[in-house]
């Protein structure tokens, strides 16, 4: 994998908090309160953050790491799919590969991230 030690996706700084107007407020109290509607109010309001946050962390994790990593990591679990797979069952070598080959680099993924 590349180099990581200046890689981390949770690196980031807080904004300042700015002072809440008194909608909002309102909205956190009767969600606290347990108030569905005021709770769905806030999901609409703020749900743009997924998008935002998970495609900064996707072109974060995308540009620390290089493609050869990815290319290793599939050979990893195509060979291991090549070793283990076995014939005459109700599943395609092709699909048990790929399969393979999918969770070797997930696998991998997940231990750049925790690195």
């Amino acid at each position: 994998m590349s180099d990581t030690n200046d890689f981390n996706i949770l690196d980031r700084k807080l904004s300042p908090v700015p002072e809440m107007g008194a909608e909002e407020r309102e909205l956190w109290r009767l969600k606290s309160a347990g108030d569905a509607v005021a709770r769905n109010q806030l999901v609409e309001k703020y749900f743009g953050m997924v998008d935002a946050n998970s495609q900064n962390v996707v072109q974060t994790i995308l540009a620390a790491i290089e493609e050869s990593d990815f290319h290793q990591a599939a050979v990893v679990g195509y060979l291991s799919a090549i070793n283990d797979f076995q014939p005459g069952g109700d599943t395609r070598f092709e699909d048990y590969a790929s399969l393979r080959i999918r969770e070797a680099i997930l696998e991998e993924l997940g231990n750049f991230i925790r690195e």
